[in-house]
Order: C-alpha cells, then structure tokens, then sequence
C-alpha cells in the first residue's frame, strides 16, 4: 500500500516424517531459529515489528539462521521440515503509538 502499517508475524514449524510408526512423537523444538528480539516483539503467538513500516520499506530479518539439532535421530531420516511464515499489516496512521497497541488486526 501507499500508508506506513504496523507489522506481525507468526512462524509455524511441522515436520513431515518420510517413514512415521504409528506412535511417533515429533519434537519440533529439535527445530530452532535465531530470532531477533531487537527488532522484534514477541507476544501471543506474534512477533510484532517495533518500528511502522513505510510504504516500499522492508523490516529487520525475523530471523536469518534455522537449525537442527544433533539429537534429531533415524525417526527424522529423510524427512521434510517447513517452517511457515505469515505476515500481516494494518495501518499505522491513527493506530496506537506501537504495532502491540493497534487495532484491527485479524483474529487468529
């Protein structure tokens, strides 16, 4: 758009096991990011940008870096992770001094 917005984010992480038995338990926290928590707010399931985002402006990465950890074992073999990344804006101008204050958002 033409208007600064207020910016958030959520970030989901699901693994799609290539040979699953029956009782698998999935450990997604084997799954980490690097997130920036300078830029970034993290509150109720959202990261929210700390600054309004210009039209034609992009934000500070959310995160640059995504790692498994060396105790992913053979249930994880040849599996595929997805990490999805939903964004969404509402305007800044007359909506709250940050984006934690503004109205409008989307309900989740």
């Amino acid at each position: 758009g033409e208007s600064a917005a207020w910016v958030r984010v959520s970030v989901e992480k699901a693994i799609e096991l290539a040979q699953a038995p029956e009782d698998a338990e999935l450990d997604l926290s084997l799954i980490t990011m690097d997130f920036n928590e300078e830029d970034w707010t993290l509150e109720d399931g959202y990261y929210y940008y700390g600054a309004p985002l210009a039209s034609g402006e992009t934000t500070a990465p959310l995160f640059t870096v995504v790692r498994f950890a060396a105790e992913m074992d053979n249930l994880y073999k040849n599996s595929t992770a997805t990490i999805d990344v939903t964004v969404e804006a509402v305007q800044q101008a007359n909506n709250g001094a940050t984006a934690l204050e503004a109205a409008g958002w989307p309900e989740a």
